[in-house]
């Protein structure tokens, strides 16, 4: 990462995000950072009115951004012509949102020139964002595992790499998450996401803490549907008084989403934007895109608050947060306490709800530990052992490989590049015939001109059938910084683990 005076703490050991429990098949957490995202710290001093104030100051982390009541942003799925339409409606009224895209390479609902990075890149301008919605939009009850794992994953691979912008947010095909007839697909598909590293979905119902996905580890949306034909501004009003008269709801998921498909046609879009109108430009509303949101609400419950020290007036304080890189965004946080003079370290804002103003700080995320400027990827499809295509900005390839003699990957990283290759990180995705989901590794510098090789010794392979038949999709996610660029590149291979089991 780059260079930055707060201190990076994360694991450097191979971990696993999830832990599959073969008994009841659902996701075992690990605790207050469920999704073992890196974390790092930030110190910040607080002035206060008196010296009282200080010691017995109470500073917290707000729900949502400025103390605002809800979030409001949208949700659109597909691959749509209108879906421009819909951004550059939306954006006229100040409203933000996400679209979730399948693959151009298998789209079903037109062909790929119409479909591919271009658009892509049209959709995230305003301030908005793209979500996953899988390759080829299948039926989840109605495919093998490997290839569940490959549809959810491999969608975040394509579309980050056309945009240059982490995705973390999902939306379901068809909406199908679980099955009566597949008592272990809920949480072979719950595997498959937090493997993946998405920790927002838009549907608040396949959030079930007794099935262990919790409201902490993934964020979700009250959606508003307004209706995707004969739209109205009657169906806006109802799902958004029925939101704001649900108190559990603003606790659970502060996310009204608009949504759910732009199928509007004639007097539709004149509803719409009716709708969006009514309710724009409201002070106590945070209009976002699911991105920051989701990103917001994780470090809202995983964030940890410590004070260091006091002297005066002046409370120095501590933060340790998750990695912008691993959230998806930027988004500060807000903290407030009562009697704040001045902050060093964080700026300070203010907000006026019913003429009443309010004082908060805005902490911003180290700059030096932002987002990737470019995002790439090298698929090796038929698990070759080498392929030297077109490098990356940087100048750096990557090369996955799978060796199934010894159940193990082969990385290499060859740096063609004119700088140095610093801070390479490492996040090996898994697929579900794995026991172990996830891995974290950091490895030594590249010179320019310079080869790493790493052999990975993967973790051990699950005994059922079930995730065992066909290909399976292996991800590095490779972080670095070259120069004054800091990258993310997915090396991708797909192979069979079969003939390592038959020479074992």
């Amino acid at each position: 990462m780059k260079q930055a005076s707060t201190t990076f703490a994360f694991t450097l050991m191979a971990i696993s995000m999830i832990q599959l429990s073969q008994a009841e098949n659902t996701p075992q957490w690990r605790g207050a950072n469920p999704l073992d995202m890196r974390v790092y710290d930030q110190e910040f001093t607080v002035e206060y009115e008196s010296e009282e104030m200080a010691r017995n100051s109470k500073l917290t982390i707000l729900p949502l951004p400025g103390g605002k009541e809800w979030a409001f942003s949208s949700r659109w799925d597909d691959n749509r012509k209108d879906n421009v339409r819909m951004r550059e409606l939306m954006a006229k009224h100040g409203y933000r949102g996400t679209f979730y895209l399948n693959s151009e390479k298998y789209n079903t609902h037109g062909g790929r020139d119409n479909y591919g990075d271009e658009y892509a890149r049209s959709l995230i301008e305003d301030g908005f964002s793209i979500g996953g919605h899988t390759m080829t939009h299948p039926y989840f009850d109605k495919i093998p595992m490997n290839d569940l794992w490959w549809e959810i994953m491999a969608i975040r691979v394509e579309r980050e790499s056309a945009i240059d912008k982490p995705i973390s947010s999902f939306a379901f095909p068809y909406g199908i998450f679980e099955s009566k007839t597949d008592p272990l697909l809920y949480g072979d598909v719950s595997e498959a996401l937090f493997r993946a590293g998405y920790h927002h979905n838009v549907y608040a119902w396949y959030v079930k803490k007794e099935k262990g996905v919790e409201p902490e580890a993934v964020s979700s949306v009250a959606l508003i549907k307004p209706g995707d034909r004969n739209t109205s501004v009657e169906q806006f009003d109802f799902w958004v008084n029925k939101y704001l008269n649900a108190p559990w709801m603003k606790n659970l998921h502060p996310n009204m989403s608009l949504g759910i498909h732009v199928w509007m046609q004639g007097d539709d879009w004149e509803a719409i934007e009716a709708g969006l109108e009514k309710y724009a430009n409201r002070s106590d509303w945070w209009y976002c895109n699911q991105n920051e949101f989701a990103a917001y609400r994780y470090q809202f419950h995983h964030s940890e608050l410590s004070e260091v020290a006091q002297d005066g007036k002046m409370v120095t304080y501590r933060i340790r947060r998750p990695l912008p890189a691993d959230l998806g965004d930027m988004t500060p946080l807000s903290l407030k306490a009562d009697g704040i003079v001045a902050v060093r370290g964080a700026s300070v804002a203010h907000e006026t709800f019913d003429h009443n103003e309010d004082t908060f700080i805005l902490l911003e995320h180290d700059p030096m530990r932002g987002l990737p400027d470019a995002i790439s990827v090298f698929d090796n499809e038929d698990n070759q052992i080498q392929d030297e295509s077109e490098a990356t900005v940087s100048g750096v390839h990557t090369w996955l490989q799978y060796m199934p003699a010894g159940n193990q990957l082969r990385l290499v990283l060859s740096n063609h590049g004119k700088d140095q290759v610093t801070d390479l990180h490492i996040h090996l995705r898994l697929p579900l015939c794995y026991e172990l989901g996830n891995m974290r590794l950091d490895l030594s510098d590249i010179a320019a001109g310079g080869v790493s090789e790493k052999i990975i010794d993967l973790p051990d392979l699950v005994s059922n059938e079930r995730y065992l038949e066909g290909l399976q999709y292996f991800v590095a996610e490779c972080e670095f910084t070259a120069g004054d660029k800091y990258e993310r590149v997915y090396a991708t291979t797909r192979a069979s683990v079969n003939s390592h089991l038959s020479q074992h």
